[in-house]
C-alpha cells in the first residue's frame, strides 16, 4: 500500500493507493486540439501523482511534458504509436501487437474522445482480450457535433462506435448537460458525470496580477482565448466589440487561439470590415505563463459558444479572478452562474455588447464576482475530490470488467 502526498492551493492530503494499472489513449495530443488533450494529461498527472502507473499512447511527435517519457516516481510515462499516417490514421499490426504487450500488463484501459479508427482498433483488441475499458466522449456525443456531418457520423456509430460503447465498463461524461444528450447513443446505463481537472498553477496563483507580453494599451480589455472555431463564437465577440465602438464604449479584444487559416483570415477581415483593428489583437496560441497573465490581465472573459460539454477556459477564468460571460450552450453554466463568477447571454452581439458594458462600467462588482468564482472553481475542481472521484471509477470498472 502505497501513500502519496497530494497538494492543492497550499494544503496537503494523504491519499492511499494500490496502484493501479492504466494504459489511456488519445490520438494526438497538442494544442490544435484545444482543451480536450490537454484534460487527458491533467488526469494522468492526477493518477500518477497517487501511485498509480499510468501510460499515456498518442501518436509520435505529439506536445507532452518532457520529464514523463523518463517515467520517474510520481508521473505518467508516454508510449509512442505510430504518427499519423494519412486519412484513415490507422495504426501498423507491428504497433498494435506493442499494444497488445502493454494490455497484458494492465488493469484498464481509459479511451479519450470518438469518431477515430485508432480508438475502435484499441477497443476492439481490448474486448477479445478481456481488458476492461472506460470510455470519455469529450461531447463528443452532444447535440451540436452530431449534427456536423451526421450520415457519417451515424454511418460510423452503426459500424464501429456502438460495439465500442456497449464494451465499454463505463462511460464517463464531464457535465449532466453532455449526460442528458449523449443518452440516446450509450447503448446501457454504466454512466456517470466527473469533471475535468484543472492546472495546479491556477490553484496556487497569488492575489497579485501578471504582466501580459505583447498587449498593447491600458484600456478596459475583453479576452477570448480558445480554439478558433465558428463553434467557439469568436466572431460574436468581434461584432460585439464593434457595437460598443459605435456606442463609444472603450472596450479592447484579445483573441488567443488557432484555427484554420481560412477561417482565422475570415476574422481578421470582419474586424478590419467593422473598423476595430485598432483595439483588437490576434495572439495566436498561448500557453503555460503567458495564458495565466492574459487571463489576469483581462477584465472579463466572453465565450459565445454554440456548444461545450465542460467549457475548460471559463473555468480557468474563473480561477485567474476573470468573470465570464457565455451562453446557455456551455454544459455547466448553472453551476457557473450558481457559483457567481459568470454571466450568462444570448448567442448575439447585442446581448455581449450589453454584458460587457455593463460589468465594465461596474468594477467593484466586477471584483465581487472574480473572488466569488475563484473560491467556488478551487473548491470544485480541487484535487483531492477529483483523484477520490476517478480512483473510485476506475476501481469500480477494473473490478467489473468488460460488458
Amino acid at each position: 500500500m502505497a501513500v502519496a502526498q497530494v497538494q492543492h492551493a497550499g494544503a496537503q492530503a494523504e491519499v492511499e493507493t494500490s496502484g493501479l494499472r492504466i494504459v489511456s489513449h488519445f490520438t494526438e495530443v497538442g494544442s490544435a486540439g484545444g482543451g480536450v488533450p490537454r484534460s487527458t494529461l491533467e488526469i494522468a498527472r492526477l493518477m500518477a501523482s497517487v501511485g498509480h502507473r499510468y501510460t499515456v499512447m498518442t501518436a509520435a511527435g505529439s506536445e507532452l511534458p518532457e520529464q514523463w517519457p523518463a517515467g520517474e516516481q510520481g508521473l505518467a510515462s508516454i508510449m509512442a504509436l505510430d504518427p499519423l499516417n494519412g486519412r484513415l490514421d490507422l495504426l501498423s499490426r507491428s504497433c498494435l501487437e506493442r499494444v497488445r504487450t502493454v494490455l497484458q500488463e494492465s488493469d484498464l484501459l481509459f479511451l479519450h474522445g470518438m469518431w477515430r479508427p485508432r480508438n475502435s482498433q484499441i477497443a476492439s483488441l481490448a474486448r477479445r482480450m478481456g481488458v476492461p475499458y472506460v470510455m470519455m466522449p469529450h461531447g463528443m456525443l452532444d447535440n451540436w457535433p452530431m449534427r456536423q456531418k451526421p450520415v457519417r457520423k451515424r454511418l460510423y456509430h452503426l459500424l464501429f462506435e456502438r460495439r465500442n460503447l456497449e464494451g465499454a465498463a463505463h462511460v464517463v461524461l464531464t457535465s449532466e448537460a453532455e449526460r442528458d444528450q449523449a443518452r440516446r447513443w450509450v447503448p446501457h446505463d454504466r454512466i456517470s458525470v466527473t469533471p475535468l481537472p484543472m492546472s495546479p498553477v491556477l490553484a496556487q496563483l497569488a492575489g497579485e496580477r501578471e504582466t501580459a507580453a505583447g498587449v498593447a494599451g491600458d484600456e478596459s480589455t475583453v479576452l477570448f482565448l480558445g480554439r478558433l472555431h465558428p463553434k467557439k463564437g469568436a466572431d460574436v465577440l468581434i461584432e460585439a466589440v464593434g457595437l460598443l465602438k459605435r456606442r463609444g464604449i472603450a472596450c479592447r479584444l484579445l483573441i488567443a487561439g488557432s484555427g484554420q487559416s481560412t477561417y482565422v483570415d475570415d476574422l481578421q477581415n470582419l474586424v478590419e470590415s467593422r473598423g476595430i483593428a485598432d483595439r483588437t489583437q490576434f495572439l495566436g496560441w498561448v500557453d503555460g505563463q503567458q495564458k495565466v497573465a492574459l487571463y489576469q490581465r483581462a477584465d472579463l472573459f466572453g465565450l459565445p459558444t454554440s456548444q461545450e460539454n465542460f467549457g475548460r477556459v471559463l473555468f480557468e477564468a474563473l480561477a485567474c479572478r476573470t468573470p465570464v460571460i457565455t451562453t446557455r450552450a456551455a454544459g455547466l453554466w448553472r453551476q457557473i452562474c450558481h457559483g457567481g463568477g459568470g454571466v450568462l447571454v444570448d448567442r448575439t452581439p447585442e446581448a455581449f455588447a450589453a454584458a460587457i458594458a455593463d460589468l465594465l462600467a461596474d468594477g467593484p462588482r466586477r471584483k465581487r464576482m472574480g473572488e466569488a468564482g475563484r473560491d467556488w472553481v478551487l473548491q470544485w475542481l480541487d484535487d483531492r475530490k477529483l483523484i477520490g472521484s476517478y480512483e473510485t471509477l476506475f476501481r469500480r470498472a477494473a473490478a467489473n470488467g468488460s460488458a
